[in-house]
């Protein structure tokens, strides 16, 4: 197996940040096999990206796994704020995750994860949360081996 490398992206890294659109990109098709019902907009990686970026550091972070110098996985995470009546803690947001088909089974989630929550924790955030779409069966075990439980169900009716 390759090596991989893991990078935290700053807002200077332009050259990985145009990388991880094509990553994005992949990641909305396996999506919509799983039942997503919003596939990406035109141009929508760049969309994504831009805000992302500007939020890197404070209220951001990006984790970037690199094989034979390709982006093979990425990982966002964000600090939002729960409302004053709820005690205002500051919450970490698991925003995306993915990982190369080819590169799943080797570890590459779980340590961009771990680097994620190490964020947080310095961060001093109170617990940490994620959504995942119901037909992601993987990616439920995954969150579910490393100690994430359920805590709620979306529905939606399209009308």
């Amino acid at each position: 197996m390759d090596k991989i490398d893991y990078l935290i992206l700053d807002d200077r890294d332009g050259q990985e940040w145009d990388r991880l659109g094509e990553c994005m990109e992949a990641m909305y098709s396996s999506l919509e096999s799983q039942g997503w019902p919003f596939p990406l907009a035109e141009g929508g990686a760049e969309m994504w990206l831009k805000p992302v970026r500007n939020t890197i550091g404070r209220f951001g972070r990006m984790v970037v796994a690199k094989a034979n110098g390709s982006i093979i996985g990425f990982a966002h995470g964000m600090i939002k704020f729960l409302p004053d009546y709820l005690g205002g803690h500051a919450i970490g947001f698991v925003t995306h995750i993915y990982v190369d088909n080819n590169y799943r089974e080797t570890g590459t989630g779980r340590r961009m994860v771990e680097m994620l929550e190490e964020w947080f924790r310095q961060k001093k955030v109170h617990s940490v949360e994620l959504q995942v779409i119901t037909g992601n069966t993987g990616g439920i075990d995954f969150w579910k081996k490393l100690g994430y439980l359920e805590e709620l169900r979306q529905y939606r009716k399209t009308l």
